[in-house]
This record gives structure tokens, C-alpha cells and sequence, in this order.
């Protein structure tokens, strides 16, 4: 699942306590959204990490 995709659902749950009276749907809510933005993290991490080792594999001669 895209992270963003769990943002928007997440924050859509908080609109929805009022209509189904539970508050549970805040719990949903936050679960959603810390869970997109680590993924975020994780995925900007990765790209971070993959980004150096090519990096380093590949250099220019004139640099």
C-alpha cells in the first residue's frame, strides 16, 4: 500500500467518529497515519541508501 493512500484513509476515519459514534475510529486513525508516515521514512531512508552505494560505484573521471 502507498503511503499516502494510508494518510487519506487514516484522516478520513476522523470525520466518521461523529456519523458512527466510535471512538475507536480515532485509534484507526492514528494507527494509519503513523504507519504512512514510517513507511515514508523507510521508503526516503532506502532511497538515501541505495542513492550512495551507486554513488560510489559509479564514479566520473574528471570529478
Amino acid at each position: 500500500m502507498l503511503p499516502w493512500i494510508a494518510f487519506i484513509v487514516g484522516i478520513h476515519f476522523i470525520g466518521l467518529v461523529g456519523i458512527f459514534d466510535d471512538s475507536a475510529l480515532y485509534v484507526l486513525a492514528a494507527l494509519l497515519t503513523v504507519v504512512a508516515g514510517g513507511k515514508s521514512i523507510w521508503n526516503f531512508i532506502l532511497d538515501l541508501y541505495t542513492n550512495v552505494k551507486l554513488y560510489n560505484k559509479v564514479r566520473i573521471p574528471f570529478l
